[in-house]
């Protein structure tokens, strides 16, 4: 058992993440009375209660004491986290009319599962309400409009690859069965989740099919495609689709025996499918940056121009035709995509651009819909407009009078505790609930607390909220300057880009690990801290040190300048290998056919968390060198373009 009551809460928390009730009881027993954080340990208590040793929802809560501690907590954050959890077991044993009651009163709506829940139980609502109503209360084609308006908010939550869990699952159940969704649909999602490896929800999927192909031949198209199609009568519709899937479960090993299966079968395939099976494959290669990539898609497209293809599969072509200059076949290819993918300012940029020589003012108007921040393609958009990228006027430095209300709130104080305890999660919740529905004033006099009390996370969070005034020195803090300069400095690395690469790594919270454990504010390794400081000859390093700032930036410098001088000194290379590794960059440029812009390589990194880490690191760089030299800056200069190379070997971690 722990010693301090400190320890006895860490273990506490500990004990209900991993649904041990026993373990829970007996350590919230072990507190000392007056313990000074209370609803946190009843909410550890109940959350036992709801979840299994299998982190899945009971079948029954102790629902009258979950509504004593929400009433009792009612308006903190801890409450709204319990009613979370409470509405998953809530959703899961289907009690419709209580999720429906205490759904609308969770507060920050970002579970994916109760998205699901809600669409899930107010189709069912909706549907039986049409089903029941009398005769001609409903017509026939109001009953249609209905179905298309569920499969329209459902499509979004079902058709993106991010799986399902029991809350979606529940939702396709219903629309499916409601008529909402209908072969075709159901088809389209298969596709998807055999290509994101999903087979247990495929499988459950397929049963809503109105022609239910037969499981031998379905569990044969997953787990032997290749004996599938050897085998396969081609002459009705439900085997070309599982032709199809069985060609997409091939391409996730080997997407070139895909190909040859594709080709060998096409002929024998409605044209939707075989474009749909060359759209999913040209998906893959893109993925995998193949130069058949463009070819699958143009495949696709000349079997059937409109075919419906995923999101993701159309995003990927879009970014082929990036790379290829194929500016016809971009702006065909955004034109395709949901409404919900085209508004994403990524393809709102390039559709710009797509369409600049023909419609000059529609690109300017696409443009100016997106250059309203400090996010990569806003800073694009106002070079392309011919704005100077410089920082907002400094809004006035908040008044000890404005910060103090920080230093006495409740929420506030427990995530100071919370940071002391190196408990984050809680941390930031406790804090962004205090931020909701603040004005700029108050929200630049949260961030001036948070930099007093060296949460520079926070204070970035607090700044970077503000609507009409803005500080960019607290949303692009700077903290441990000196020590950054000077380094930088001595290794002829730009301040601001080492600054911008600090900022997405650790925020400036020199304690943060990661989960692959990753340390300090550079977020270096512990090998590859060991392999640098052997490269700069620091012998008497130890591994213990890694957390500290000057040690920590010391190596994190040093390897970024390694990586800088070994990719030819590319800012968009050098920081994607920081994240990624020397050899994927590498191997990403090596796929090149042409030169390309900085930003159409950095669209086309095929690792999404790569891809984003450049795009802001660049960005943050950018706003850091307009902050620091007080003159106007170019994103574009920074990621100036990118020439293809052969990949070589390199000895860099």
């Amino acid at each position: 058992m722990p010693q301090s009551a400190d320890d006895i809460f860490v273990a506490l928390r500990e004990a209900s993440r991993a649904n041990d009730a026993a373990r829970v009881q007996a350590l919230a027993d072990a507190l000392p009375a007056g313990f000074d954080i209370p609803s946190y340990v009843e909410y550890y208590r109940l959350r036992a209660q709801i979840y299994d040793s299998n982190g899945l929802p009971r079948a029954t809560t102790p629902d009258a004491d979950i509504l004593a501690f929400l009433s009792r907590w009612q308006g903190e954050a801890i409450a709204d986290r319990l009613r979370n959890d409470w509405l998953l077991a809530i959703g899961r044993r289907r009690d419709a009319n209580l999720f429906e009651q205490q759904y609308p009163l969770f507060a920050l709506k970002d579970d994916r599962q109760l998205d699901c829940y809600a669409l899930a139980f107010r189709a069912q609502r909706l549907l039986g309400e049409s089903a029941g109503s009398a005769e001609g209360e409903l017509s026939p084609t109001g009953r249609q409009a209905l179905r298309d308006a569920l499969a329209r908010d459902a499509s979004p939550l079902l058709f993106d690859g991010k799986g399902w869990g029991d809350g979606c699952q529940l939702l396709v159940e219903t629309v499916a069965a409601g008529g909402a969704f209908n072969d075709d649909d159901i088809w389209h999602f298969l596709r998807i989740a055999y290509d994101a490896n999903r087979l247990t929800e495929a499988r459950r999927a397929a049963r809503w099919l109105s022609n239910l192909p037969d499981k031998s031949a379905l569990d044969q198209a997953a787990d032997k495609p290749a004996a599938y199609l050897a085998k396969a009568d081609l002459s009705d519709p439900v085997a070309q689709e599982l032709a199809v899937l069985a060609v997409i479960r091939i391409a996730r090993d080997d997407v070139r025996a895909a190909a040859v299966w594709a080709d060998r079968i096409g002929s024998r395939l409605a044209a939707p499918r075989a474009a749909a099976a060359w759209g999913q494959l040209g998906g893959v290669a893109a993925r995998r940056t193949l130069a058949e990539a463009l070819d699958y898609f143009r495949r696709a497209d000349a079997l059937a121009p409109d075919s419906r293809q995923p999101d993701d599969v159309l995003q990927w072509q879009a970014r082929a035709a990036l790379r290829a200059a194929d500016w016809k076949l971009l702006r065909s290819t955004i034109e395709r995509m949901s409404p919900t993918m085209a508004a994403d300012p990524a393809w709102i940029y390039w559709r710009a651009r797509a369409i600049q020589p023909q419609s000059p003012e529609r690109a300017r108007e696409l443009l100016r819909s997106i250059a309203g921040d400090g996010s990569f393609y806003a800073l694009l958009a106002h070079e392309d407009l011919g704005r100077p990228i410089v920082v907002p006027p400094r809004a006035p430095a908040p008044a000890d009078g404005e910060v103090a209300p920080f230093a006495v709130n409740a929420g506030i104080g427990r995530s100071l505790r919370f940071y002391a305890l190196n408990l984050r999660f809680e941390a930031i919740r406790e804090w962004n609930w205090q931020l909701r529905g603040l004005g700029d004033r108050q929200l630049l006099a949260a961030a001036e607390y948070a930099r007093r009390q060296g949460l520079y996370d926070r204070a970035i969070a607090s700044a970077e909220r503000t609507r009409d005034e803005h500080d960019y020195s607290l949303r692009y803090i700077s903290p441990f300057r000196e020590l950054v300069e000077r380094q930088a400095g001595q290794l002829g690395l730009d301040a601001a880009w080492v600054y911008g690469l600090v900022r997405q790594e650790s925020r400036f919270m020199p304690s943060v690990r990661s989960s692959v454990g990753a340390a300090g504010l550079m977020q270096v390794m512990p090998a590859t801290a060991k392999y640098v400081a052997k490269r700069i000859g620091w012998a008497d390093y130890k591994p213990e040190l890694i957390d500290e700032p000057d040690t920590n930036i010391t190596l994190g410098t040093s390897y970024l300048k390694l990586v800088y001088d070994d990719l030819d000194q590319s800012a968009v290379l050098a920081s994607a290998a920081y994240n990624a590794g020397p050899g994927r960059a590498r191997q990403w440029r090596s796929t090149l056919t042409r030169p390309v812009e900085g930003a159409i390589f950095a669209e086309t990194i095929p690792f999404n968390e790569t891809r984003d880490y450049v795009k802001r690191v660049l960005a943050n760089a950018t706003l850091y060198a307009a902050l620091f030299e007080g003159r106007p800056q170019s994103l574009r200069s920074r990621l100036g373009s990118i020439a293809p190379s052969a990949l070589a070997a390199t000895d860099l971690p």
